[in-house]
């Protein structure tokens, strides 16, 4: 079966930012795109801006329209009038994202509340006095996070500060270096040893790197 991941666009519905689970790279091709990025860093590091930019190359184009004959979907997220279009032509889709639950498909997502409730947990353990919660407020998923991870924090007997920031809300040219500066800035702040949970893996590793 065709399973694509992406989301639509108005007209013919086409999936601009997504991937069919068949890549149209093959191995050796998306191993030599990295090494040649790899050469192009003196440190070997790679940003991120660099690093979204593989993605989108990396990513299989593709249009659903009436004439597409696969069998269904799976969405990372999806608007509104996407889920209508996908309705009217009768795909089946299985929603993958916290923030499209309403949209009345079925749905497969992660249990946000255990995730911070087993962050916290871990960094309990740690003999640390001092954590914080990194997320963004317009993100469902980073608000359940939050407060389950705030919750067990504070039954610990212990205070969580609560950073909250909208990288979506900066330009995309230049996004993560933004972030970058906002995390030093807030990272100064912040009494040390501290245990810190960031709500996802990408604005984990930019503390991380920091």
């Amino acid at each position: 079966s065709n399973l694509i991941l992406g989301g639509l666009q108005e007209e013919g519905i086409d999936v601009t930012n997504a991937k069919a689970l068949e890549t149209a790279f093959s191995n050796e091709e998306i191993m030599e795109r990295v090494a040649d990025l790899h050469r192009r860093y003196d440190d070997g590091g790679m940003d991120l801006d660099t690093f979204d930019e593989l993605k989108a190359e990396l990513m299989a184009q593709m249009v659903i329209d009436e004439n597409w004959t696969g069998d269904g979907l799976i969405l990372i997220r999806h608007s509104s009038d996407e889920a209508a279009a996908f309705k009217r032509r009768g795909i089946p889709v299985v929603n993958l994202s916290t923030e499209c639950r309403e949209k009345s498909f079925p749905t497969v997502i992660q249990d946000n509340a255990e995730i911070g409730r087993m962050a916290a947990q871990h960094l309990l353990t740690l003999g640390l006095e001092h954590f914080s919660y990194w997320g963004d407020p317009s993100r469902t998923y980073s608000i359940e996070r939050g407060q389950a991870f705030e919750r067990r924090i504070t039954e610990a007997g212990f205070d969580c500060i609560n950073i909250q920031f909208e990288p979506d809300t900066l330009p995309w040219e230049g996004r993560w270096v933004n972030v970058r500066k906002h995390i030093i800035r807030e990272l100064r702040h912040l009494p040390k040893p501290i245990g810190i949970f960031a709500k996802d893996d990408m604005l984990g590793s930019n503390i991380i790197r920091i």
